[in-house]
Parts: C-alpha cells; structure tokens; sequence
C-alpha cells in the first residue's frame, strides 16, 4: 500500500490504515496479492531390501526431503522385494505399520515438518511341526533330534524336505513306519525315509521289533523263513513220541504259516513214532522209523519213503516192522486200515512135554488172517480140529486163572505163540519160518487203549515202544532174529527179571512182589491144556490117551499110555 507513492504497508494494522489531517491531495493505491501457503519438510526413509515412493521419487537405502504444503495429504507406496515385506513404517517415530494397506500408507493434514521411515525384511518361512513317535528298542534321528521310546515333536519350514534315520538296535529291526497314518515301511531305504514338499504337520510313528529268527510254539521249533510274510518251517528238536505240526500257529504276537520241514530236524528223534502234519505242504524231514505213522491231508504230502501214511483218517497200507530198536509203534489217533500186517520170523524148537519155544507178541489190530510163508493160512488151537486142513499153531493169553487157549489176536492184547517146531513131528505141521499177521479194512485205535492181564501178582503188558533193560521187568528168554538166549535155561520158557530188552510187538511182565525173582516159569502154578503131538495125532498136555489116541480118565488098566507126550507102561 502506498500513499502519494509512499509505501505504508508496514503501517497497515488489521486491515486498516488512516490518514490524518489532510491537507493536501492524497493518492493512496492498494495492491492485493495471494497469501503465500505454509510449507514443511517431508523426510522419507527407506531401509532393508524394498524402496518407498513418493511424488514420482523412489527411495531404496536412504532418505528424501520433499516440502509440502500445511495442511496437505502425502500418500507413499512401498514396494518390497521378492521375499520381503514391510517390518515396520512410523511416522514422527509413531508405529503406525498396522495402518498401512496394499502397501500404501496416507499422512493426513501435515501440519508440521513430518518424518516417515519404513523397514524391510525378509518374509519368514511358514512353519509347521514335525512330530516323531519311537517305540521299541531303536531309535529315530532327525537332524539333531534323537527320539527312543517317546514322543518328540520339531518344527521344520514349509517347501522343505525332512529325512528321517531309523537306527534299530542290535538284533532288532523296523517293524512299521506310517507317515500321517500311511504304512510307508516298504519305501525306507538304506534306514532312511524323506518327506518331500512339506506342506502340513507330520506325524512319523515308528515302531522297532527283535528280529526272530527261531520261534517255538507247543513243544516244537520253527525255523522263521520270512519275518515279514511270517513263514516258519519246522527246526530240529527231540520232540518225543508224537510230533503234530500245525498249519498255523500264534507266538509272539503275530501269527506264523508252516511252509515246511527242515530235512535234518528229526535226525535225533529215536523214539518218534507218529508225526500230525497239518500244513498243506509237503513234508520232507527224514524219519529213521520204518513203523512211524504220518497223518497228512494229501497223499501228496507225504514223500515215498514214508511207507505208514494215514490220509484223511484212512490209510491204504501198513507194515509193521520188526528191528533189534528204533522202530516204535504209536497210533496217536484212531485210523482205519485198508490192509495192515506183521511179519515174524520164527525158528526156536518147541517143547514136547515139556514148555519150551515160547515167544509172545502184541499187535495194534484185530487180527484176521494168519499166514505161513509155505503153509498158507494157519490157526490157533483154540480154532483147529483134527482134519482141518490148515495148520495150528499155539497161541494163548492170561486170565485170572492162568494161561488160556485163545482163538484169536486182539488189537493192544499180550500173547504168548509157538509155532509147532520138533523133530519128532511130521514135516506137515512144522511151522517154522516166517508167519503173517493182517487185516483188512479194519480200525487201528489209540495206542493208549492197551490190555493188561493179571495172574497171581503178575500183570502181563503189551509192548509197543522199546523198553529197556534197566527198567526193571521180566522178559522171555526168547532165542531170535533179535535176541539170543543168556538166560542159561531152556529158550522160550521163563520170564527171567532184568534179562534184556524188550521190542516192539512184544509183552512182558510185571510182579507186585517188592522182592523180584529171577524167572518165571511160562505155566508156573496154573494148569494148561498144550495139544501135543501123539501118534500122528495133536493130544491135550496133561491129558492120558490109549494108544489109539483115545482120552482115558485115568490109567486104570493095564497097558500102554500117552501121558504128557510120553509112553507110560501101567503094570
């Protein structure tokens, strides 16, 4: 503002100015202009791995001043490299990162000299967690941490890969490993399994186990062939008389299939004499008894030189087998038969009055045929009469009363038998050699189910399983294939106690009087009924004939008779 061009704008107060005591003309001129904005400083600070950006300027790791108007609004971007993000934007050193929105961040209204600093940083990973479950004697290894019979859980990034070690201990192995409930055992290799791409929590479970290589289950051995399928085949053991074998079977905690038998597993086994194979697969051992049962499901599960097989509770031949030991005969379970025999070969002299060639056997079947090698059928006494055209032969059994005739074998009963062998007989009725005991469809039953018979303190006792000497009986001083006389007395005619061994197919005796003798007369206190050969002619011991071979009462007459075999002249 000027007055006669003399500028009074400093003298101007509110708007007003006022010119006194005019006396003169005045020229007063006003010149208006726009009322300049207030102005700020805007320092903008960017540091770490991103830059900031405002009014068309980038700033990357330093500051940049603009001025700004008061009052004024500033909008700054930021741009965060790949892999970074904003860690923190204040403004006058106020946090305000949570304020800042698709990067950007507004100031509102500046209304002094205003700072803004951003700071970035690298995105953190996400994280999940990893957890490990060991049981049993192992351990499992990932990175530093160990896990053993626990629970341990770490954490491990997103888009990585975890490698887990399994380190079994010493005779132990992995048993399973699931991986968020999947069985993955059969993809660890060289002890090791690795989680590609992790994207999720994991939960590894890990179990370890002992490594089984034998296993036994009721009584018997199992070779483990594959832990994994759980196949076993039967391992060496003495496993007594019987020995069943089943298809399956469940021992320590899982369940085993029988795939086979080992060739040598019953080479010790002497007294083995029966043998259940359940498993469906062929049986391969090899057995040294020639009278040993094998009960199979197949025929051909049983190989060729096992003769005795029972299929299915049928067998179609058997053979019993004598030897000097090691051929017990034990029947486990009842069988039918379609043919069984026995074969014996006798050759002791029998007595003529008096008792001698004796021998006694047992069989585990009824007997329906008996049969000389070159006689064809023969028969006991008991069935034989005078012109029949098979031969007899002796054969007889213990009662309450003593030694009977019997007229047949039965099956798990003691005899005693002697073959006609003298030489005072026609070669027609000596039946030396080798005699035939069989039958036919018949049933073999339990070998348990024996017959003992009693006399006088005695008990007579089939024999199907060798006993030995020193187990203390009375054996019959036979003289055999198998045995020779050492008793000192006539061969086939006394139990003697502790005499020898007894076989299989034979019978012995037993006393209940606690201070044994040393023999036993094969008729000793009973009275017998012996058919004896008279005059061409098969006599009763015991009884008197006329020389016609007439039975008398007595010898009342004079004349000549038979008694006890003998000529007797009655004077």
């Amino acid at each position: 503002m000027k007055v006669n061009d003399v500028d009074i704008t400093s003298d101007v107060s509110n708007g007003k100015y006022t010119i006194s005591n005019i006396i003169e003309n005045i020229a007063l001129s006003v010149v208006f202009e726009a009322i300049p904005p207030t102005t700020y400083t805007l320092s903008i600070t960017a540091s770490g791995n991103g830059s900031a950006a405002y009014g068309g300027t980038t700033i990357r790791s330093n500051t940049s001043s603009f001025t700004v108007n008061e009052g004024d609004y500033a909008t700054v971007t930021f741009n965060p490299d790949s892999g970074y993000r904003i860690a923190s934007v204040k403004v006058n050193d106020i946090d305000v990162t949570l304020n800042v929105s698709d990067n950007r961040y507004t100031i509102i209204n500046i209304t002094a000299n205003t700072t803004l600093s951003v700071v970035f940083e690298a995105i953190p990973p996400t994280m999940y967690t990893l957890t490990i479950t060991a049981s049993g004697n192992g351990d499992v290894q990932y990175g530093s941490t160990t896990v053993r019979n626990q629970t341990s859980a770490v954490e491990v990034e997103e888009g990585s890969s975890g490698t887990v070690t399994f380190s079994p201990d010493g005779g132990n192995r992995i048993a399973t490993v699931t991986v968020n409930g999947q069985d993955v055992t059969a993809s660890i290799e060289n002890y090791r399994y690795t989680i590609a791409n992790i994207s999720g929590d994991v939960t590894i479970v890990a179990a370890f186990e002992e490594i089984i290589s034998v296993v036994a289950y009721d009584g018997v051995n199992y070779t483990v062939v594959s832990q994994d399928e759980g196949t076993v085949k039967v391992a060496e053991g003495n496993y007594g008389q019987v020995l069943t074998v089943p298809a399956s079977f469940t021992a320590v905690d899982r369940t085993w299939q029988v795939t086979g038998i080992e060739t040598d597993a019953l080479k010790d086994n002497v007294g083995l004499a029966a043998v259940i194979w359940e498993p469906e697969v062929a049986f391969t051992a090899t057995v040294s008894n020639p009278n040993l049962l094998l009960y199979v499901k197949s025929e051909s599960y049983a190989p060729r030189a096992i003769h005795n097989v029972v299929v299915n509770g049928t067998a179609a031949d058997i053979t019993l087998v004598e030897a000097v030991d090691g051929n017990d005969f034990y029947c486990p379970q009842t069988f039918t038969a379609q043919h069984i025999s026995f074969t014996h070969n006798y050759q002791m002299q029998t007595g003529l009055g008096e008792s001698k060639g004796w021998e006694t056997i047992a069989l585990p079947f009824d007997v329906q045929t008996i049969t000389h090698e070159t006689k064809g059928t023969i028969v006991p006494f008991a069935n034989w009469k005078n012109g029949d055209t098979s031969k007899p032969f002796w054969l007889m059994e213990l009662t309450g009363t003593g030694f009977v005739e019997a007229g047949s074998i039965k099956a798990y009963t003691p005899y005693i038998i002697s073959m006609p062998n003298h030489p005072q007989y026609d070669s027609q009725w000596l039946l030396n050699g080798k005699v035939t005991f069989a039958a036919s469809s018949v049933t073999v039953g339990k070998t348990e189910d024996m017959n003992q018979s009693v006399f006088n303190g005695r008990t007579f006792i089939p024999c199907f399983a060798g006993k030995k000497v020193d187990e203390g009986f009375y054996a019959l001083n036979v003289n055999n294939d198998w045995e020779t006389n050492n008793s000192g007395m006539t061969e086939g005619s006394m139990f003697v106690w502790r005499l020898r061994n007894v076989h299989p197919f034979e019978a012995y005796l037993t006393s209940s009087s606690s201070a044994p003798r040393y023999a036993i007369g094969v008729f000793e206190d009973m009275t017998t009924g012996i058919k004896q050969m008279v005059d061409g002619r098969w006599m009763i011991e015991d009884a008197v004939y006329d020389l016609q071979g007439r039975k008398v009462e007595s010898p009342s007459k004079k004349g000549v008779y038979i008694m006890n075999g003998k000529k007797k002249v009655v004077k």
